[in-house]
């Protein structure tokens, strides 16, 4: 039997597994990158939302302090899960 027959993948060479690991890079650090981005956005944003959402300065505070516990939080723990996985 050939990869060609019906009901059997294609095999992939070298260069189809390098393009493969590319693809497969670009679209884990795609969220990441656009997440990075949203983190400084979310600054810019925070006086429209305070004022569409009818929030006190209080609320808002509480809001970006919030978002920056969320921030530390992930860093320190993906910190942690690298220095393991070593």
């Amino acid at each position: 039997m050939t990869s060609s027959q019906v009901g059997c993948p294609p095999t992939l060479g070298a260069a189809g597994r390098n393009n493969t690991i590319w693809v497969a890079l670009g679209l884990a650090l795609g969220p990441a990158v656009v997440l990075g981005l949203a983190r400084f956005a979310y600054a810019l944003l925070l006086p429209a939302m305070r004022a569409e959402l009818h929030w006190s300065l209080g609320t808002a505070g509480a809001m970006n302090s919030a978002n920056a516990i969320g921030y530390l939080a992930g860093a320190l723990a993906t910190a942690g899960l690298a220095r393991r996985s070593r």
